[in-house]
């Protein structure tokens, strides 16, 4: 019998709810959006960090490649993400393939200041 996949619970801040995220954004953002945070690291000194291509990202939302682009940039522009584009690395330390965006989802950086008393 195959094990059962436990289902995973995706948590979206307050803050982009009661700041109208999709009205803000548009739905073709919020739906990139939705995909980048799913795909996240939750824990760990790599918190918020995600790396689904654009294949992937079109195989979940049905958005075409310039759609994809333009709701990234939007993103970016708004705040909610961080890219930078990253060769993969090998364990030798040498980088192969191609290119990919690298995101830093806003409200899941790792907080390094300190905080107040």
């Amino acid at each position: 019998m195959a094990k059962e996949k436990t289902e995973r619970t995706v948590r979206l801040p307050e803050r982009f709810v009661d700041g109208k995220l999709i009205k803000v954004i548009g739905t073709d953002a919020a739906c990139v959006f939705l995909v980048i945070i799913r795909h996240a690291r939750w824990s760990g000194d790599n918190q918020g960090e995600s790396w689904p291509t654009y294949e992937t990202i079109h195989q979940l939302t049905g958005l075409h490649r310039h759609t994809i682009s333009k709701a990234v940039e939007k993103l970016e522009l708004k705040g909610y993400i961080t890219v930078t584009l990253k060769k993969r690395v090998n364990k030798a330390g040498k980088e192969f393939g191609r290119k990919r965006n690298h995101y830093l989802v806003s409200h899941l950086k790792k907080r390094t200041e300190p905080k107040d008393d």
